[in-house]
């Protein structure tokens, strides 16, 4: 019988809300593991249980750690992005695409065992806060199997090419846009810096510039504030009209002898309208940009 669209959502909403939950407990027994805990790895009368898990998380956590190290934290995440990929990636129909689904197991699987062999290999496999060391025993029997047949060196180059091809299926990232990435904004940063290198010479020229300017503004203050203040010559008052010049207004008819007294008046030209000249402060002003300049020239005044 053919599911409707409605009920094939509610199993996958009810497949990420278990799958979550089922998550977050491993997760938590996980890191509230114990030694003194009962599980695959202890033996004995136990009378108080440490893990936050209960019984279930304490054999949980031991069996997953023993055989897989350190690489047993990543059970939790796969089992969380499980409930995820069944949500979410799900068929035109509406059911569950088991094919995604086998993909990224296929590549979460793959990057544990390649993960728990490089453990064992680089550490040795000696890790006194886990049953059976960094790799647990699924790491040792991959890396000693390995290493008899492709030395240490092939070994470590082996099991990365799987580790990252695993990373690749288990996640669906691409190394080769990574690298890109990561060149592209290299070189960016490289051009940046370069830049900015290319600038402080610059930088450091205005700022000796700057400072030289506020010494000679300094010193010329100094020597304004002791110096006595600039005269201001009084306006001198327009001269009144002269008497021979009513005289002369009358123009004569005929032109006198050459032996005659001076030239009328009347030759020479008006006198110009008087300006309004320059106030005490323009003047000041004026004498200090003067004084400024000469310093340019190392005249000083």
């Amino acid at each position: 019988m053919k599911l409707t669209h409605q009920v094939t959502h509610g199993l996958r909403e009810g497949a990420l809300l278990i799958l979550g939950a089922l998550a977050i407990f491993l997760l938590v027994s996980l890191l509230s593991y114990h030694p003194g805990d009962p599980g695959w790895s202890n033996s004995g009368a136990v009378t108080q249980i440490n893990n936050a898990g209960g019984l279930i998380g304490a054999w949980l956590a031991d069996v997953l750690l023993y055989l897989l190290g350190y690489l047993a934290y990543l059970f939790p995440v796969m089992i969380g992005y499980s409930g995820w990929l069944v949500y979410r990636g799900h068929t035109p129909s509406g059911g569950i695409d088991l094919h995604v689904l086998a993909v990224r197991w296929s590549g979460f699987l793959m990057t544990v065992g390649a993960g728990c062999g490089l453990a064992a290999l680089e550490s040795g496999g000696n890790d006194g806060s886990l049953p059976a060391g960094s790799g647990g025993v699924f790491g040792k029997v991959i890396s000693s199997g390995l290493v008899d047949v492709v030395s240490p060196v092939g070994t470590t180059l082996f099991l990365l090419a799987l580790f990252l091809t695993g990373i690749a299926l288990f996640t669906g990232i691409s190394w080769l846009s990574v690298m890109d990435f990561i060149g592209r904004h290299t070189l960016a940063l490289a051009e940046y810096v370069y830049e900015y290198g290319a600038m402080i010479p610059e930088q450091l020229a205005a700022r000796r510039a700057r400072t030289e300017r506020r010494e000679i503004i300094e010193n010329a203050q100094k020597k304004i504030a002791a110096r006595k203040p600039v005269r201001i010559e009084p306006v001198i008052a327009r001269p009144s009209v002269s008497e021979r010049k009513d005289r002369e207004r009358q123009v004569p008819l005929f032109d006198p002898p050459s032996d005659s007294e001076l030239p009328p008046l009347a030759l020479l030209d008006e006198p110009r309208a008087s300006q309004a000249g320059y106030t005490d402060a323009a003047l000041e002003a004026m004498s200090r940009l003067v004084e400024m300049k000469l310093l340019d020239f190392n005249i000083e005044v």
